[in-house]
């Protein structure tokens, strides 16, 4: 299942969440979102270096390559959904950072089928199913 966005798509296959960034705006924020800059935003004292899907997902980064994300290890996702004034957005925070996919309102539908998609199987790798 995927989400056609505005700078991003986001994919959503066998666990795992994929990004990717189209054209070199869409990769320069898919870049800046994933940075170490927003560092800052991971509470002091823990550790976001620990784990082979942290060592991945850092690897994937430096080599500019698509960031995934399993399931399990998503912190918390956010819906914001699209109306006549305003894109909307899904927000997924992770390894003490965050994308945000926006969507225009003529994919919304993809956008939310995604983020329910995203909610259902979080939910089932936190309980163990």
């Amino acid at each position: 299942m995927n989400a056609v966005g505005y700078l991003m798509d986001a994919e959503l296959e066998g666990g795992v969440l994929s990004f990717e960034g189209r054209g070199r705006t869409g990769r320069f924020a898919l870049d800046w979102q994933m940075s170490d800059r927003l560092g800052s935003s991971v509470p002091e004292g823990e550790d976001t270096t620990a784990g082979e899907a942290v060592a991945a997902f850092r690897a994937a980064l430096a080599a500019k390559g698509n960031p995934v994300v399993p399931v399990g290890d998503i912190d918390e996702v956010q819906f914001t959904d699209a109306n006549p004034v305003k894109n909307g957005n899904i927000t997924v925070h992770a390894y003490g950072h965050k994308a945000k996919c926006v969507f225009r309102r003529k994919t919304r539908d993809q956008a939310r089928a995604l983020y329910d998609e995203l909610q259902r199987e979080i939910a089932a790798a936190r309980s163990g199913a």
